[in-house]
């Protein structure tokens, strides 16, 4: 009977493992962003990495966000 009961639990174990291994996986392919970076874009990730308050362009982009039309259909 323990035996089984071990094997019951490596059994649950292995697919726990399998698991969060799938959901890593698809987590990364979703939100990783690309590896080769248009020009723009990494002047806009490298402005998000830096802190808040160093950020000269933070207030002209919320300004911009505010006033920016919709995007018609």
């Amino acid at each position: 009977m323990v035996a089984r009961a071990r094997y019951q639990v490596e059994w649950v174990l292995n697919l726990y493992r399998a698991m969060q291994a799938a959901i890593g996986q698809q987590l990364k392919i979703e939100y990783e962003p690309p590896r080769e970076l248009t020009p723009e874009l990494g002047i806009v990730l490298r402005k998000l990495d830096e802190p808040r308050h160093e950020r000269k362009w933070a207030a002209s982009v919320d300004e911009e966000a505010l006033t920016a039309k919709p995007l018609s259909t």
